[in-house]
């Protein structure tokens, strides 16, 4: 019986000592990657509920924002170590407030004062990519557009440069900005959501998940798909 953990990956023989062999792959995928933990982030009492039907993910969320000096959300995340792009539909964000928010995130720990980057879109204010560039350092904006969920949005880390992206369709993309955050090789990455109003859940609602990490100069694909 094999444990919880464990690693995966792809293995190569050559069958003879001391003789090197080269096997290539590409299309690696592994299925149904999920996340590991709710976390209520910062001066935030609980998280609702999480329900995954196999298609969508409704996550209820709620706190005072992911702003400022310390943030206040619910984190649906996993440890995650170097670089990645990860990709979500955000389908439906409730509207507890204009600035609730939903989306995705690299984030360095789960203290409410963390540095971060995220793209989020939200019910009034628009879709943006926000940050925070020092540990307990004031947030910021580095790119904002018009628009609402549904809506595709894309992280991408590359060493300490961040680049985000939203479409419409997940097909023709936008890019959202681009900023430079100093983090630690290892990580959170995930799903924020915040009802911007202590007081209340919102639910958002994701499907269409995909982590992709660079391997050797092509892109090995970890994916969670239909459903998270």
């Amino acid at each position: 019986m094999l444990g919880d953990t464990l690693e995966v990956g792809l293995a190569v023989s050559s069958h003879v000592d001391g003789v090197p062999a080269t096997a290539t792959f590409d299309n690696v995928s592994i299925r149904r990657l999920r996340f590991d933990s709710v976390n209520a982030i910062g001066a935030n009492d609980a998280c609702g509920n999480l329900d995954d039907d196999g298609v969508t993910t409704a996550f209820e969320g709620k706190g005072a924002d992911i702003w400022g000096t310390a943030d206040a959300f619910c984190f649906f995340d996993r440890p995650w170590t170097g670089d990645g792009t990860l990709t979500v539909h955000v389908a439906s964000v409730e509207n507890t407030d204009p600035w609730a928010k939903a989306g995705v995130m690299f984030r360095e720990t789960h203290d409410a004062g963390s540095k971060h980057v995220m793209a989020i879109v939200s019910p009034e204010r628009g879709i943006a990519m926000q940050y925070r560039a020092a540990t307990g350092g004031p947030s910021a904006n580095a790119g904002v557009r018009a628009g609402t969920a549904p809506e595709w949005l894309r992280l991408v880390r590359s060493g300490d440069t961040f680049a985000s992206y939203s479409s419409e369709d997940g097909a023709t993309w936008q890019t959202l900005g681009t900023i430079t955050v100093s983090m630690n090789a290892t990580l959170f990455v995930g799903l924020p959501v915040t009802s911007h109003n202590a007081a209340a859940f919102t639910t958002a609602v994701f499907d269409n998940l995909s982590i992709e990490r660079p391997e050797s100069g092509a892109m090995a694909r970890m994916t969670a798909w239909p459903g998270l």
